[in-house]
Parts: structure tokens; C-alpha cells; sequence
């Protein structure tokens, strides 16, 4: 699972508010604040969809009292081999783009404070020689509205939250194998190398189990590796360990 959290805040205050109803203004801002740190929440932080699951719903959730101003979009976001971030220079859609096969409603709504928002996607499949993986990302951008009495206080406060969750079409079934190798411990540092091979993600939890009893030491939820990516270094972090005892797992590698 990747998901990109950006949050900005404006806020433009008059010159003449005197001193208490500043103090005032720093107490509710601080509020306001708090309250968009965690307004909006999502059913979801990733989308599969197949030829056996062409459509999907997930919900868009405002914890928050204040009217949210949302709208959604999809971007291509693209990874070296090693995981690292690069730029597209191209003119044209990346090959690995998701955006050609989807389809989704509504794309902007006004989210009343707590209530919720459902959002649909259907995979539009089109006829391929080969199956293939394609990823794009969901851009979830929502911006408060102000009320009246924000208004008269003369106040301005404008929070802007962004979420980003992958959102991935495939549109066969496409084999992949994992290995794990360079297994290290030392500083209280458990290290493993996930080595992927196949054209395809992989996402699950990366679990570290005791061999003989079974007992899951250590996990991490939501461990992903992109398409395009084909080996990742993990690190745990761990007091006591007996390294020939240990046995690791990667779970819903199906998904």
C-alpha cells in the first residue's frame, strides 16, 4: 500500500484583533487543525480491479463537523526497479497507466460533516494478447468550507488534505515468485531482502514466524512491492532473535 498524505494550511488574520481574541483565534485554529488532520478517512488504501471483479464501491468518510469540498482525479506515478521515484517525459499516457481502462462517478461532491461519500470505479476491459498489470493512482483532494462564523471573526483558514491510494487493473492472470535472501541481524536490526520475479505487484504482510511454534514475531501490514520494482530491503526492528528459527511469509500474494 502507498499512500501520499499532503496537507497545507493558509491563514490570514486581520492586524487589528486585539490580544484576547487572538488568543481566542489560536485556541479554535488549533482545533480547526487538529479536527483536518484526520477529517477525511477512506474505506480503502488500494483498488484491484480484474475480469473477475470489474466493478467496485468504496466510501470517502468526513469525521470532521466542517463541510469538506472534495474532488478526485487519477495520476500516473512511476518507480525505478529499486523503488525509487522517477519522472515521465512522455507526451502520451506511460504504458503502465490505468487510466484508459477506468471509469468513475462522482468526481467532485460536497461531504457534509459526518457523512459519508460512495465512489464507483468499473474496469473497462479491452482485448490484450498478453496480461498485463496497470497502475494509476486515486488523488483525493479536499479543501474545508467555511461557515458563517468562522466568517465573522474575520478569519480566513484554509486546510487543503490530499490522499493518494493505488489503484490497479490487470487484466489476466500474471505469475510472480518471491524470495527472501540477505538475512541479517545486528544492533537489534533484523534486515530481509524481498526479491520479486514477475511483471505483476505483490501486497500483503511481511510476516517474521517462529518456526516451531508457529507464533508470528514480528510483522508489517501492507507490505507492497510495485510492478516495475523488483526487490526491496526491509528492516525490522527487534530485541532477541535466533536467526534458525525464524520463517518468513508473504500472505495474499494473490492480491
Amino acid at each position: 500500500m502507498i499512500i501520499a498524505l499532503k496537507r497545507t494550511i493558509k491563514i490570514d488574520i486581520k492586524k487589528n484583533i486585539n490580544a484576547k481574541v487572538y488568543s481566542l483565534f489560536i485556541i479554535v485554529l488549533l482545533s480547526l487543525i487538529s479536527q483536518q488532520a484526520y477529517a477525511v478517512a477512506l474505506s480503502t488504501y488500494r483498488i484491484k480491479l480484474d475480469n473477475s471483479n470489474t466493478e467496485t464501491e468504496f466510501f470517502v468518510f468526513n469525521k470532521s463537523l466542517i463541510t469538506q469540498q472534495c474532488s478526485i482525479t487519477l495520476i500516473d506515478i512511476l518507480y525505478n526497479e529499486n523503488g525509487d521515484e522517477i519522472s515521465y517525459e512522455g507526451t502520451e499516457l506511460p504504458p503502465i497507466s490505468a487510466k484508459k481502462h477506468l471509469k468513475y462517478s462522482p468526481r467532485h461532491f460536497d461531504l457534509k460533516g459526518h457523512n459519508s461519500q460512495s465512489v464507483r470505479f468499473k474496469y473497462r476491459r479491452k482485448r490484450t494478447s498478453n496480461p498485463q498489470e496497470f497502475r494509476s493512482y486515486l488523488s483525493l483532494l479536499c479543501d474545508n468550507i467555511i461557515d458563517d462564523e468562522t466568517a465573522k471573526l474575520q478569519i480566513s483558514v484554509t486546510p487543503r488534505l490530499r490522499i493518494n491510494i493505488p489503484i490497479i487493473v490487470r487484466t489476466g492472470d500474471i505469475p510472480v515468485e518471491i524470495k527472501f535472501s540477505k538475512i541479517t541481524y545486528a544492533n537489534d536490526k533484523l534486515s530481509i531482502g524481498v526479491t520479486k520475479i514477475g511483471e505483476r505487484s505483490i501486497y500483503g504482510n511481511l510476516e517474521v514466524v517462529n518456526k516451531t511454534t508457529g507464533k508470528v514475531i514480528v510483522l508489517q501490514k501492507a507490505f507492497s512491492l510495485h510492478a516495475e520494482v523488483t526487490k526491496k530491503l526491509h528492516v525490522f526492528t527487534l530485541k532477541t532473535l535466533i536467526l534458525p528459527m525464524l520463517l518468513f511469509s508473504l500472505p495474499k500474494i494473490k492480491n
